[in-house]
């Protein structure tokens, strides 16, 4: 295993939606759970509001460029900031 990978499997393993989709199972134990990706986008959402580096995006296939999507996240960080505490309290 790469440097680089095993540090991600290590910072992702320790992270909220991980840890929710394994709730109750040992760290040896395998696993068919879905981490959902409302738990995804939440939690790395309210991570980027706080100011935590998170997973770049994808430009979805060129529909969307990066720089617009990055443009237009910016905009709404202070628009959103409140919402997306009150639903990581959740």
């Amino acid at each position: 295993m790469e440097t680089g990978e095993g540090q991600l499997i290590e910072q992702t393993h320790s992270e909220e939606p991980w840890l929710k989709a394994r709730k109750g199972m040992g760290d040896s134990m395998k696993s068919n759970q879905t981490i959902s990706r409302a738990d995804m986008r939440r939690f790395y959402a309210l991570q980027e509001a706080r100011g935590a580096s998170s997973p770049a995006r994808s430009d979805l296939d060129g529909t969307f460029p990066i720089a617009l999507q990055t443009e237009t996240f910016e905009k709404n960080i202070d628009r959103w900031s409140g919402a997306l505490e009150l639903l990581a309290e959740r």
